[in-house]
């Protein structure tokens, strides 16, 4: 259960800092403007926060999720790691000369919140019924 949370929390970060990451490469070397790299910050963050926040919430807080399936947690991961390769493939694009900033923003907003249906109940019944950890004495 500790591998999988590490798993997804080591997913989730890692492909946000990749998105962000593309981003400020992109603007450093001047391909995109100011107002189109805001913009597409902001679209990653309300994409991303959601998911990240409640991996993070559950990771850190002291809250240990009640014990799932072993094919529950390979689905959370599995549909994690669909929905991050998909919200994360037209920001790679623009990395190598594929598309426009514009289009890669909308792409994202898109994709992202299309395949929300498919990742928020995955990772929503992975932690389901978490309780915090009893103190010990």
């Amino acid at each position: 259960m500790q591998r999988t949370r590490q798993v997804l929390t080591i997913l989730w970060i890692c492909f946000f800092a990749l998105d962000v990451g593309a981003l400020l490469w992109l603007r450093s070397i001047g391909w995109i403007a100011s107002d189109h790299f805001e913009s597409a910050l902001s679209h990653l963050n309300a994409l991303y926060i959601p998911y990240i926040g409640l991996i993070l919430a559950f990771h850190f807080g002291g809250i240990k999720p009640n014990r799932v399936a072993h094919g529950v947690a390979w689905l959370a991961i599995a549909v994690s790691l669909l929905w991050n390769l998909a919200v994360s493939l037209p920001m790679a694009g623009l990395l190598f000369g594929f598309g426009t900033i514009e289009a890669a923003i909308t792409q994202v907003r898109n994709i992202g919140g299309g395949l929300s249906w498919v990742v928020a109940p995955a990772l929503g019944y992975y932690f389901r019924g978490a309780t915090p950890k009893a103190p010990k004495d």
